[in-house]
This record gives structure tokens, sequence and C-alpha cells, in this order.
């Protein structure tokens, strides 16, 4: 047992530090899997409402892998043009050694620019909880070179439980086949029992699609349009994410066909120069819909042949119809949010 924690130690100690133990947040694989989580500005965006959840195994075969539990909700309100939404995160590293929880409450605008252009601001609070507890633990640096074992832990590891409430904001700008927007977290950080807080988060993502055989009504088809499970879709899309000295670039084409999607991508962590090859796959009905992503490292050193597979499964349901759009522009005095339900695979 005592070997098994040692080599969990190994990994730990390859992707964290004094600061990092305490700031690194959960990056998901799949682009939409945490909508609220990585941009706030989603909340709303599938119109009449919806929830959903989320769950990531990675590192499967070490002894203890890393989880990732994850569920959302939130609604559009018309008449006010706003949504609002909630989320909670729980991230399970080491056995449960390390834990980190997020609770968090969002609000956004639908503002429209003109029949072609959205712009969708949002304002969200978070509450932390992280318990880190590395008691358990044998690090290398307590076994000299004879081998023998102390008892003093490196500078860094000593346990803690950290609780903070923060902010985040976020910015979407939806056009008639490009979707852009960022998202900056961790404003404000106040930590609640004197703790150090954690940096901030940035995230850039943005996504275009192409309809493949829309025959002459091409140049009309938008993001309203996805329902038309008739055409072929490609959805090349990209995601930037920078927090303290970690950076992760997420990129690759999702290809949606009737009631299927499938796409692939890559996903990079400049700081541990690691490279990650991503697959994806789900199945769309009229309000429910079910997708499943696994990714493994390429190119990562130490940690390629160790790590194994990575798992994500994401689920969506929605409070109308996935099959229509969730609403259309300005239609009389009625204000119509444009959110697009069916691109977000």
């Amino acid at each position: 047992m005592r070997k098994v924690k040692f080599y969990i130690a190994i990994l730990l100690s390859f992707f964290l530090s004094h600061s990092t133990a305490r700031s690194q947040d959960v990056v998901f694989n799949h682009p939409y899997a945490g909508m609220l989580y990585t941009n706030p500005a989603y909340t709303g965006i599938f119109g009449p409402g919806h929830a959903g959840a989320a769950f990531r195994s990675q590192y499967t075969t070490s002894p203890s892998p890393y989880t990732t539990y994850y569920a959302e909700t939130d609604v559009f309100i018309e008449d006010w043009k706003s949504g609002f939404g909630g989320y909670i995160l729980n991230d399970r590293t080491a056995g449960g050694q390390l834990v980190q929880t997020a609770v968090g409450l969002s609000y956004m605008f639908s503002l429209q620019v003109s029949d072609n252009i959205e712009l969708r601001p949002a304002l969200q609070g978070v509450y932390h909880n992280k318990n880190h507890d590395f008691q358990s633990f044998t690090f290398p640096d307590q076994i000299d070179i004879t081998g023998t074992l102390h008892p003093v832990r490196p500078e860094g590891y000593e346990p803690y439980n950290y609780s903070a409430v923060d902010f985040s904001t976020g910015l979407l700008a939806r056009f008639s086949r490009l979707e852009a927007g960022f998202s900056i977290h961790h404003l404000g950080a106040q930590s609640i029992n004197n703790q150090s807080v954690t940096p901030l988060r940035f995230t850039l993502h943005a996504k275009y699609i192409i309809t493949l055989n829309a025959g002459d009504n091409a140049a009309e088809v938008n993001l309203d349009d996805w329902a038309d499970l008739a055409d072929i879709k490609l959805i090349p899309y990209m995601q930037y994410t920078h927090q303290s000295v970690y950076q992760y670039i997420n990129g690759g084409l999702i290809t949606q066909s009737g009631a299927l999607f499938a796409g692939g991508g890559v996903k990079t962590a400049r700081q541990q120069q690691v490279v990650n090859l991503a697959l994806s796959a789900g199945f769309i009905t009229s309000n429910f819909r079910i997708g499943y992503s696994m990714d493994f490292i390429a190119l990562g050193g130490s940690l390629k042949g160790w790590s194994g597979l990575s798992h994500e499964l994401f689920v969506h349901f929605s409070f109308g119809n996935y099959n229509e759009p969730a609403s259309r522009r300005i239609q009389g005095n009625k204000w119509r949010s444009r959110s697009t339900c069916g691109c977000y695979l």
C-alpha cells in the first residue's frame, strides 16, 4: 500500500507545487461539458431552460484516478431578456485526499444588437472549498539515497482546508455562423480562513458552423437553424485557458449528421509539456442528448504510458424541445433569445 501511495505522490509532485496545489481549476476535455463553469454568459443559452450533468475520470490506470462530478441548470426569462442559472462541481484527486467543491450562481442579460448579432454579458458568484490532506502519502523528497523515510513533509504539502468566495464575468458574442466568448474567474477572491486565494483563470473560446448540404438555402443558414437534422454540419472549435503558470489549448472538429454527432481534437498543456488526443460521440433526441468523450496522452514524457485513458460523460435535458430553435429574434413586442441548442454537443 505504501508503494501505491508513493507512486501517486510522484504524479502529484509532477502536477502540484506550493502554489498550484491550491490553485489549479478543473479543465474539461469536451468544450461544452460544463458550460456555466466555462463561461457564465452561457446562462439561459437553451432558451426555455435546461439541466445538465457531466462526469470525468482521469488517469484511470493509476491506483486512485481523478474524478470530477458536475451539474448545472438554467432558465431564460424572455420578458426580462435575462438568464438565471447555477452549477455545482466536486473534484476528487488521489482517492479523495484532495477535494475541491464549487457552487456558482449566474446572471446573463441578452442584448440583440441586430438581426444577426447578439451580445450576452454575464456575472457569476462562486463559493469554493478545497480540502487537501497529504498525511497518508509518502513523497519522493521524504526518502534519502539510502532509502530511509523521513517524517518531515516537503514544504507546501501540509494539510489545509480553504474556503473563499469570488466572482466571475463573461461575454458571449453570437453572429450568423460564428460564436466567440471570453471569461475571467476568481475576481475579487476573498479567503474565509486566511488561506491564499486562487489565481485568476482566463478563458477564450470560439466555434464556427459549416453546413454541407443546405442546398439553395445555404446562405440563409445560421446558428438558429441547427434543428434541421437532415443537414450535415461541421463545427470547428477552440478553447484557450490560462491560470497562473498553466496554459491549455483545446481545439478540434465536431460533425453532426441527423441524430448523431462525433468528433476529435487535441488538447495541450504547455506547463507539463503534455499533448492529449481526444475523441467524442453522442446521440440527440427531441429534448435529450448524451455524449461521451475519451482522451489519452500522446506526448507527455513519463506520464504517457502510465496515466491511461480519461473518460468524460455528459447529458443535457431541455425543458423545451431540441428539435425547434429555442427562440427566434424579436417578434413584435416579444423578445426572443437567439439561443441555440444543437451546436452544444
